[in-house]
């Protein structure tokens, strides 16, 4: 199960999160941001402050324990 807006208590965790998906879904197609400077994750953690795979881990684990 996927979380939704309803799982989270502002809107800019929520867009983090839409952000981290983004990235995830297309990380093979578009491994680099348009610049060529950095990959996408890169430009996550620089973006959003946060570490991209300690991030996606922590959505993947906040999503198993809502189906569960």
């Amino acid at each position: 199960m996927s979380l939704g807006r309803e799982d989270f208590d502002s809107d800019h965790e929520y867009l983090v999160c839409c952000m981290a998906r983004e990235i995830y879904a297309n990380r093979k197609k578009r491994a680099m941001v348009p610049s060529g400077k950095y990959t996408w994750a890169k430009w996550f953690d620089k973006k959003f402050g946060l570490d991209y795979e300690a991030y996606i881990h922590e959505l993947s684990n906040r999503a198993r324990e809502r189906s569960a």
